[in-house]
């Protein structure tokens, strides 16, 4: 369900509004994944007490899974916030896993290297859509960056400043903070907003 939602029913707003913060997004999901690995571990905890009379070994293995998440958890933190697009890999990644285990519930088996050969082109072709997002951010940067450079050195006229089809938010700040622009609304807007 939650691949679905991500991949296909999203609305057009959407695009248009600022990202959450991937932060927040994590931690709303980990809370969701302890949640749900409690629930499930319940009978796996209750058979490995069946199994063994080692009770320590078991709270031991428990407490020792937290503690690893919440380690690890940082360093997911950031990789999201520096590769966003790895959060639409993953759920491409459980879409796949949730059919399979679908097509199990009615019986209908996937051979081992059909599945795995499957995860490999999931991966693949995600890991090159993350790798060319990244790039994309990265060139984009690079870009801000030197229209940035060649404004404070006046290498850059006004004529070619607006010939350009985007301009970046730093360049707008950029000249609002110089007093080289000045954004006000229209007077049929200002009425409207007004109380």
């Amino acid at each position: 369900y939650l691949a679905m939602k991500h991949m296909f029913f999203f609305h057009k707003e959407d695009a248009h509004r600022p990202r959450a913060s991937v932060a927040s997004n994590f931690w709303k999901t980990v809370l969701f994944v302890e949640l749900t690995d409690i629930a499930f571990s319940i009978d796996s905890i209750t058979t490995a007490v069946a199994m063994s009379n080692k009770l320590l070994i078991v709270w031991l293995g428990g407490i020792l899974g937290i503690i690893s998440l919440r380690l690890v958890s940082g360093f997911f933190i950031r990789l999201l916030e520096k590769l966003p697009k790895l959060e639409d890999l993953a759920y491409q990644l459980i879409f796949f896993i949730g059919i399979k285990l679908t097509l199990e519930a009615f019986h209908v088996e996937i051979a081992p290297e059909a599945f795995w050969l499957m995860m490999g082109v999931i991966l693949v072709l995600g890991a090159a859509l993350v790798y060319r997002d990244h790039y994309q951010r990265k060139t984009q940067n690079q870009f801000h960056n030197l229209l940035l450079k060649r404004m404070r050195d006046g290498d850059i006229t006004l004529e070619e400043l607006l010939a350009l089809e985007y301009m970046p938010r730093e360049v707008i700040t950029y000249l609002r903070e110089n007093d080289c622009l000045q954004i006000q609304l229209p007077q049929s807007a200002e009425k409207i907003s007004a109380p």
